[in-house]
């Protein structure tokens, strides 16, 4: 679970609700502080506060925990290579070097040159042998992740190319 990616979804959804922190937090029956960590990553919400945001936004409480964007150029890990390298490079460096890389595991080789383009200094198969065998759940996991940071961006630019 990415708590930097639930707290800019939990942003996100309170924002395209109208809600202020403040609003959200007396419609609920929380504090506003809970709404303010939330929204920084400090901490997420329990289960109960969890199912009153689900009611309330008509989402799942895994669709919550789990964002997905719909309206978002990035669909799938593959179609990150049709983003800035360097926007890119913004987004991924909330997560581990490895994860990045484990997330690329299960990834096309244009994919992966693109990645190891973005992370020149790392040697991406060094990296890879050292981690071996991976469960596919994890790279799957990780590269939802990361799609789910790439669609929750605000400046969401993709690049004028797309890359085959």
């Amino acid at each position: 679970m990415n708590t930097n990616l639930i707290s800019r979804y939990l942003q996100r959804l309170r924002r395209e609700q109208g809600f202020t922190q403040e609003e959200l937090a007396q419609t609920i029956h929380i504090s506003r502080q809970a709404v303010s960590k939330w929204e920084t990553g400090a901490a997420i919400p329990d289960l109960d506060t969890l199912l009153k945001l689900s009611r309330l936004y008509g989402l799942t409480i895994n669709e919550i925990l789990e964002p997905r964007i719909s309206d978002s150029e990035v669909q799938d890990f593959e179609d990150i290579i049709n983003t800035d390298p360097a926007w890119l490079k913004k987004i991924l460096d909330e997560f581990e070097v490895e994860a990045v890389i484990k997330a690329s595991m299960g990834a096309s080789p244009a994919v992966q040159n693109f990645l190891q383009g973005i992370y020149g200094d790392t040697d991406f198969q060094k990296v890879q042998n050292r981690i071996g065998r991976i469960r596919v759940e994890e790279v799957e996991s990780l590269q939802n992740q990361i799609v789910a940071a790439v669609q929750l961006s605000e400046d969401s630019p993709v690049s004028s190319f797309r890359a085959f």
